[in-house]
């Protein structure tokens, strides 16, 4: 039985079965050899890396290509995320569980949001985090609230794994109307409603799309370009 403590490269150790056999003993990779395994490894990391960052990739026009994934509401129907996301002027997109008390606050003010923006674009979809020990709460938590939005079941964590990995509750996402996440928190306090208010009537309007940003920005340029021009004339 070969002794761990005395290894092949042990001066005094003796030749195995292996090395009986004319098997070669152990010798350490040229630099050349790990530089070009090293390189492979970087190489498969890359592609794992493209391949589960693939949701959020851009199509041609600038659209983000979302993924077809079905969940189910709590009646039982299937709602494909890529028939809603970049298909409203907004969707905000909140990952919930009935045994957090943040989610529940932050709900709330996401239903008035859904009363008053609904016509005009915006739709909620709000993803229960609940396993199957708490998921038959959900139905009843639902009802008892009074929450007009859908409501969506994640059984497989699927939209989990691509949208709220470290599993946090509450997770908030907006897209814009191309699909593009545009805001995100990962917590919930009440003094942050005004903000959230805030975010979703700006998604809506169109104002924090890359495009309008780029916008803003180039009239922000535009205004110093003409303070700093003002005052050349002043020094003259």
């Amino acid at each position: 039985m070969t002794d761990c403590r005395r290894g092949p490269l042990h001066p005094k150790s003796t030749p195995t079965n292996a090395s009986r056999r004319g098997a070669q003993p152990f010798r350490p990779l040229s630099r050349p050899q790990n530089a070009r395994r090293t390189a492979k490894a970087l190489g498969c990391a890359v592609t794992l890396a493209l391949a589960l960052g693939a949701c959020a990739t851009t199509a041609s026009g600038g659209r983000a290509n979302i993924p077809d994934l079905p969940l189910e509401d709590t009646n039982g129907k299937r709602i494909y995320l890529s028939d809603v996301v970049g298909r409203k002027r907004a969707v905000v997109m909140t990952f919930w569980a009935t045994w957090c008390m943040p989610c529940r606050q932050e709900l709330s003010v996401l239903q008035a949001l859904y009363d008053n923006h609904r016509d005009g674009g915006l739709e909620i979809l709000a993803i229960s985090l609940d396993g199957p020990e708490t998921m038959s709460r959900v139905r009843p938590f639902i009802k008892q609230n009074g929450y007009r939005f859908p409501v969506l079941l994640d059984r497989e964590s699927r939209a989990v794994a691509l949208y709220n990995p470290k599993r946090q509750a509450p997770m908030l996402h907006i897209f814009d109307a191309d699909g593009r996440i545009v805001y995100s928190h990962g917590t919930y306090q009440p003094a942050q409603a005004p903000l959230l208010r805030r975010k979703v009537r700006a998604a809506l309007a169109g104002q924090l799309s890359p495009k309008a940003r780029r916008s803003r920005r180039r009239d922000r340029d535009g205004d110093r370009d003409g303070d700093r021009g003002d005052g050349d004339e002043r020094d003259r």
